[in-house]
């Protein structure tokens, strides 16, 4: 059963931010589909929510990069978000 669909909506038009959008698109629908199964796997579980932290801190880096790259105008604004996100993931 998928949870969260893919759209072209979440597309950036950057091959490799899109890639990880849709990453985490999977992530979330497999993360998904094994929490609503009769028994779910704790083991299952924690692999997808780790690999989720993972994916998170690795994206942001690379977003923060792009920020630099391209003069992004919400740099600053944007990362404050990812770095208020990250702390809530990571306590």
């Amino acid at each position: 059963m998928t949870f969260m669909a893919w759209s072209e909506d979440f597309s950036v038009g950057l091959d490799e931010v899109d890639e990880q959008h849709h990453w985490l698109v999977d992530a979330t629908n497999r993360l998904h589909n094994e929490m609503n199964k009769p028994a779910p796997s704790r083991a299952v579980i924690g692999e997808i929510l780790e690999g989720l932290m993972d994916y998170t801190v690795n994206h942001f880096v690379m977003e923060e990069e792009l920020f630099e790259r391209y003069g992004y105008p919400q740099a600053r604004a944007h990362k404050a978000l990812h770095d208020q996100f990250t702390a809530a993931i990571l306590s």
